[in-house]
């Protein structure tokens, strides 16, 4: 059986300052048809626990305290949406939270290897983010597409998709540089 790993950000997650419903709603049916009808196993790794936790709290997400409160808010917040979202279709989901460290061990990344086979094996969704409200600056991915190719690496994945409100992939930051290209063949 094929395994995609599917990533999604806090931009497609969140429009202002609400969750993006119709766009997670969206997403859910893709994941159903994709367990379902194409018979894939899918891991999701899902940003958004920040953004989830401002629609709640307004506290400035530049202090890295405020952060990982807004994390601590938002992650049950983001987890009960989905849990609610992928029940309509029949699909259970756990939630899987880890910081860099955790594929640095070789034990914990065992064990994480195990409770995944286990997971998927049991046709349950595995939904995975940063665990925000412990990481500091030394213990970040940096963001999730970096832990999303972790967890393609370290959980066997056939395919890594990350979905983004970027149109493709650029030689450098399209946001910040007006020059960026982007780059049809990689």
């Amino acid at each position: 059986m094929k395994r995609l790993v599917i990533k999604v950000g806090t931009a497609v997650l969140t429009q202002g300052e609400e969750l993006a419903l119709q766009r997670m709603k969206n997403l859910v049916k893709l994941i159903s048809i994709l367990k379902n009808d194409k018979n894939l196993e899918v891991i999701l790794v899902s940003s958004g626990a920040v953004g989830a936790g401002y629609t709640e709290l307004k506290l400035d997400k530049t202090i890295l305290a405020n952060k990982q409160t807004l994390a601590a808010i938002g992650q049950p917040k983001l987890m009960k949406t989905y849990q609610e979202m992928f029940e309509e279709f029949g699909i259970t989901v756990a939630q899987m939270l880890f910081i860099a460290d955790d594929f640095d061990s070789r034990k914990r990344t065992k064990n994480a290897q195990n409770v995944m086979e286990i997971l998927l094996e049991n046709k349950i969704l595995p939904i995975i983010n940063e665990n925000d409200v412990i990481a500091t600056d030394e213990l970040v991915f940096g963001d999730n597409d970096q832990l999303a190719a972790h967890v393609a690496y370290y959980f066997n994945a056939d395919m890594l998709a990350i979905l983004s409100d970027v149109d493709g992939y650029y030689n450098k930051n399209p946001r910040e540089f007006a020059d960026a290209i982007l780059q049809k063949n990689v």
